[in-house]
């Protein structure tokens, strides 16, 4: 699956933020990089479930996780506001 990052609602758009840390899996992996910290093609586990972490100390608000699902679509996220960080 293709997972990226929008302050595009529309999903049709990278968001122009760079977040301050890494994005890492913490279940699944992802299998390749396509822009740094923002677009990344991922496999989830045997669960089916996969779990990333983004660390961005900036608290970005107004951004969506999008999740390409092959055969379905996108499927976007609620926009974030800053209190859904850790610490925000």
């Amino acid at each position: 699956m293709d997972v990226w990052i929008t302050d595009d609602l529309a999903a049709l758009s990278l968001t122009a933020t760079a977040a301050s840390g890494a994005l890492t899996a913490i279940d699944g992996s992802i299998l390749h990089t396509k822009t740094a910290k923002k677009h990344v093609e991922v496999l989830t586990p045997a669960s089916g479930i996969i779990n990333l972490s983004l660390v961005d100390s900036a608290n970005t608000a107004g951004e969506a996780i999008v999740v390409y699902l092959p055969g379905v679509g996108n499927s976007v996220s609620a926009a974030t506001v800053a209190g859904d960080y850790e610490g925000g």
